[in-house]
């Protein structure tokens, strides 16, 4: 419609964020054609608002892709024009998928810094949505250096923000990561919100939480002593990851890879057939 009336602002405007939906797809191909056209429309106009967001969608690209210099490149520029525009929530939301960024890419310091840059950004801006996908990275990269309590503590800030607020993207994903720590100490009752917030994820097609929940529920089964169950379990989510790469990489799933510990240690020989694929664990034990 936009295109018949001849109104490039708008028209670029909705490519942009019709980008955004094709890399929550992980439709990278449909994404790039988009940025290109709108950022195309955009320079002649020299839209400051529109320009920032064309330049991160350039890294929300090669997030996806797994360009992750690029990305960085791209998403440190547009934080830093949003802050020097005065846009504080957009600046907020640049430096949120900017820490993921840097943690995806192996550095997990400047992840911590950046996120913790952002959910200030957003508390200061009012983006408190904004503020809990910051805290949800912050929290899957504390976990990863070993810091299980202040992980927790930023899930359960989340976990009575969602609630008050009517839940939302990263709801779910909070739950589950709140399970899975407790799901650690051999919590019953978490194993089985684990087993609901999977059935919930299912309804709602939310892979990604599909995904952690069943790794979770892998490591649970393995620990205690349900091996072929583990190996079914894992099974599925390795099938499912296989659609969000682009979002989620073998690094955030750690409770595989406690699973697959077990498994491997059950082996004939022990961890030294670890290599071999998942699936025959469940004929080889049983």
């Amino acid at each position: 419609m936009y295109r018949r009336l001849d109104l490039p602002w708008e028209t670029a405007a909705s490519l942009l964020l019709g980008a955004f939906g094709s890399i929550m797809l992980g439709d990278t191909g449909g994404a790039t054609r988009a940025a290109t056209e709108a950022v195309r429309l955009l320079t002649p106009i020299g839209d400051a608002w529109g320009m920032v967001h064309a330049e991160a969608m350039l890294g929300a690209i090669a997030n996806a892709e797994h360009r992750f210099g690029h990305a960085a490149d791209a998403l440190t520029r547009a934080a830093a024009l949003s802050e020097r525009l005065g846009f504080a929530g957009q600046a907020a939301l640049h430096l949120t998928t900017l820490g993921r960024v840097q943690q995806r890419s192996g550095a997990p310091g400047q992840a911590r810094d950046t996120l913790a840059r952002a959910i200030q950004a957003a508390a200061t801006a009012g983006g408190l949505r904004i503020a809990a996908t910051a805290r949800i990275h912050l929290a899957r990269a504390l976990r990863g250096a070993g810091d299980q309590a202040t992980a927790r503590t930023l899930l359960e800030a989340n976990d009575r923000w969602y609630r008050a607020s009517g839940g939302g993207d990263g709801a779910l994903l909070t739950r589950c990561r709140l399970a899975a720590l407790a799901a650690e100490q051999d919590d019953q009752a978490a194993i089985a919100d684990l087993q609901t917030v999977l059935e919930e994820a299912r309804r709602h097609h939310d892979l990604e939480t599909q995904t952690l929940a069943l790794d979770s529920l892998a490591r649970a089964a393995a620990a205690g002593g349900d091996l072929p169950g583990a190996a079914r379990l894992l099974e599925e989510a390795d099938g499912l990851h296989a659609q969000v790469r682009h979002t989620l990489d073998d690094a955030d799933r750690a409770d595989a890879g406690t699973a697959r510990a077990f498994l491997a240690a059950a082996r004939p020989g022990g961890l030294e057939g670890a290599d071999e694929p998942v699936d025959q664990d469940a004929d080889r034990l049983g």
